[in-house]
């Protein structure tokens, strides 16, 4: 019967790890690289096709003292021959390989590799034309522009003449991706020049898409086969030296060259390449350059498998008690295996939610119910192959130790820990909380505004339960007089109380026309006095004296005008003074015409005519005397409550009274959480201000304005707090809890996955 014999052609590479040897091996057409220890590789030396297991059990137990069953052997052997380093049964043939077998094993839509060329022929050549990177020279004068790059880039951040839309518009497709053909042919060659230069081949070059993240590669598989684990390290980080390299240059030359010309652009373009996929490619998580990096430095090649086999292996064990066959690992190793496995768990299911919601929006937004079919199919295809590994693997762990070596005892203990479970989320009953971003706004509050000229403008507001605003405006000027006062009677920061005046208005024009209206008035009811009584000869006497008298006051009163004036246009008196003096001789003017008329009246008899024109002339003069009263009177402002005056706050603003004995925290609602939220429940508040301290209030209102939030409708509950210390001020934020009664564990846990459907799930169908 022939044995197993050893592919003739394989390639070995010696290597130490840690004091430890290690064989790594590799046969031209199959593009798998093995390393093997030293029991394992002297079993592959002795399969010449000749000798029998025991045979070479024999010479292992010779050369390491390690004592192996003819089955092991057997078992290895059959490893061997999965990689294709056995000949078949004709030593002269090697056993064919179908095309790209190796490959499409790896492949999986987490996972995709395109093969665009092989590039040998060209590395070769780039090499003899490029070995001067290789010398020290090369290596101190590359540092230079780096440093001045990184200098470039640490001192011009807030300098930089683009915006991220700018970046946008400048990463027209055609600039973007000749900035990063650039970038990535500098990298990807970098790789394989390197490689080259430590005596390894590159044959593979091409296109990855991991996890949907689009990716290039250099096969830098023979780097495996370097005795130095230097020139793998070297190999990796030269695509990433290099990249700073190209980086730090465009960036020296975009500062020299003239800003805003495509040149330009095209250089910021491959410096944001350059830098941005760096730290994309630095990621040890993904299979890129920071993970190879990471597998050299640890020493621990195919690091990934190794560290979720070893995860996979500790949960069956964990779970079911079925312990499963692997290699004995230090606990170094065991610790970078529990480490990574659980970092790259994370990262993963972080980034495939957040990639998978982005689809399932798309998908729904734009098919409905059949965007929901196609996102559960996209799902299916993605996990539906590693859930049935998962079952298959517990399958053949579970037949390989055999069902009845299940621990009864970890069975027992799950099952009483599920039913717990149960109890728990049924009869356990905790508080259903509603927990947002909130505003702190006066209670109360009162403003006083001027929106625009010779206008000024009060606002009211009552927050709380029961929300009310006031609004009252007051016009200062008309066409004929413009000339007003403001005299603001508190300060920024004064505490007043109701009542208080807080700013009067002081305007010649309501008080002059006042001044001309009462006269007017009192001479109608006296003339309608006259005329209901009979004159007699002392009042006809009387009443021609007050002419003279008032004509004493006119004589008088038009002297003093005439005195102002000419003060006036010297700029001696201001502008009041000298309307006054006018409005007085305008009142002595009336006064006399008053006296005149009264006289007339008292000689005439009275007339039924005469008696219905002063009646309605009165009527029209009190009504005058009632609105310049309330124009007057709306010129005073007082405070509506007790308060703290602040001025200068906002354009066009002139004061603004605040209650601070309570506040109002209005409180941003989903709708989504609007049919637990009600009126009279508690509420508890944390500020930003006083983050140790818990401010208690409840619900007292729910507005029905509801905002735009994206894509959800947010309501604002309105809570009032008391404030007697006045630590809480207007426009502090925070985040408040609704506590909106006790929900069992399996209740809230169900609304919380219910969250999740949208409501015109329904509707699809």
């Amino acid at each position: 019967m022939t044995q197993p014999k050893a592919r003739t052609d394989l390639r070995v590479s010696k290597q130490e790890e840690s004091g430890q040897v290690y064989y790594v091996i590799t046969a031209p057409d199959t593009g798998k690289y093995v390393r093997l220890r030293e029991p394992e590789y002297i079993i592959l030396k002795s399969l010449d096709g000749h000798r029998m297991p025991d045979e070479i059990c024999a010479i292992v137990c010779d050369e390491t003292g390690i004592e192996l069953t003819p089955s092991a052997i057997e078992a290895f052997t059959g490893q061997l021959g999965k990689f294709h380093f056995l000949e078949s049964s004709d030593s002269t043939d090697k056993i064919e390989i179908p095309e790209r077998e190796i490959d499409k094993k790896k492949q999986s839509l987490f996972f995709l590799r395109f093969r665009a060329f092989n590039p040998e022929k060209l590395v070769n050549w780039l090499y003899s034309k490029l070995r001067f990177v290789f010398s020290p020279v090369f290596l101190i004068f590359s540092l230079i522009p780096i440093g001045i790059g990184f200098y470039i880039l640490m001192t011009i951040p807030n300098s930089i003449p683009y915006s991220a839309i700018d970046i946008l518009r400048l990463s027209t497709i055609i600039v973007f991706v000749a900035a990063l053909f650039v970038v990535i042919v500098v990298h990807e060659f970098a790789h394989a020049i390197v490689c080259r230069r430590y005596g390894g081949r590159v044959t593979e070059m091409g296109f990855l898409l991991i996890y949907f993240q689009p990716a290039f590669y250099c096969n830098l598989s023979d780097s495996y086969m370097f005795p130095k684990k230097s020139h793998r390290i070297y190999t990796i980080l030269a695509g990433m030296y290099f990249q700073i390299l190209l980086g730090s240059f465009s960036l020296i030359l975009w500062r020299i060259v003239k800003l805003e010309t495509p040149l330009s652009d095209l250089l910021f373009v491959i410096v944001v390449v350059s830098f941005g996929t760096l730290v994309f490619n630095l990621n040890p998580l993904l299979k890129l350059d920071g993970y190879y990096f990471l597998t050299d430095i640890t020493g621990i090649p195919n690091l990934r498998y190794k560290a979720f086999s070893y995860l996979k292996r500790l949960l069956l064990k964990f779970t079911l008690g079925i312990e499963t066959s692997y290699p004995d690992v230090s606990p170094g190793e065991r610790r970078i295996y529990i480490a990574y496995s659980i970092a790259a768990i994370v990262y993963t299911a972080i980034l495939m939610i957040y990639l998978g919601s982005m689809l399932f929006t798309v998908l729904l937004d734009k098919w409905g119910g059949t965007g929901f079919l196609l996102f559960l199919a996209i799902l299916a295809a993605i996990f539906g192959k590693p859930l049935r590994r998962l079952v298959k693997d517990i399958g053949k762990a579970v037949r390989e130790d055999t069902v009845s070596k299940i621990s009864r005892k970890r069975t027992a203990i799950w099952s009483i820990l599920l039913v717990a479970l149960i109890l728990v989320l049924t009869f356990v009953r905790t508080e259903l909380r509603v927990s947002s971003q909130a505003r702190l706004s006066p209670i109360e509050s009162f403003t006083i505004l001027m929106p625009e000229q010779n206008v000024i403008k009060s606002l009211y507001f009552a927050g709380g339960e029961r929300q009310s605003r006031n609004e009252r405006v007051c016009q200062l000027t008309s066409k004929d007089f413009s000339v007003f006062k403001l005299e603001p009677l508190v300060e920024n920061g004064a505490v007043v109380r109701k009542g208080d005046t807080l700013l009067s208005v002081s305007s010649n024009l309501y008080k002059g026309q006042l001044a001309q209206v009462d006269p007017e008035l009192n001479k109608a009811r006296a003339e309608l006095k006259l005329l209901l009584s009979d004159p007699k000869s002392a009042e006809i006497a009387k009443a021609a004296a007050e002419i003279d008298k008032a004509k004493y006051r006119r004589r008088r009163a038009a002297n003093e005008f005439v005195q102002a004036e000419g003060m006036y246009k010297k700029g001696l008196i201001p502008r009041d003074a000298w309307d006054k003096a006018r409005t007085e001789r305008d009142v002595a003017e009336k006064q006399v015409q008053i006296a005149e008329s009264k006289y007339k009246l008292l000689k005439s008899g009275p007339k039924a005519e005469e008696i219905s024109v002063l009646e309605s002339e009165i009527e029209r003069l009190e009504a005058q005397k009632s609105y310049l009263l309330d124009q007057i009177d709306a010129s005073t402002f007082v405070a509506p409550f007790g308060g703290i005056v602040s001025t200068n706050r906002r354009p066009g603003e002139i004061l603004s009274l605040q209650r601070t004995d309570t506040v109002e925290v209005k409180i941003l609602v989903p709708e989504e959480d609007l049919d637990v939220v009600k009126i009279g429940q508690p509420v508890a508040l944390k500020v930003t201000s006083y983050p140790a301290m818990s401010f208690k209030g409840q619900v007292v209102n729910i507005q029905e304005s509801v905002a735009e939030n994206g894509r959800t409708s947010i309501f604002t509950a309105i809570s009032v707090l008391p404030n007697p210390d006045g630590l809480l001020r207007s426009g502090m934020s925070g985040y408040a809890k609704i506590y909106c009664g006790k929900l069992s564990l399996g209740s809230k846990l169900i609304r919380s996955i219910m969250r999740f459907f949208r409501v015109e799930f329904w509707a699809w169908w």
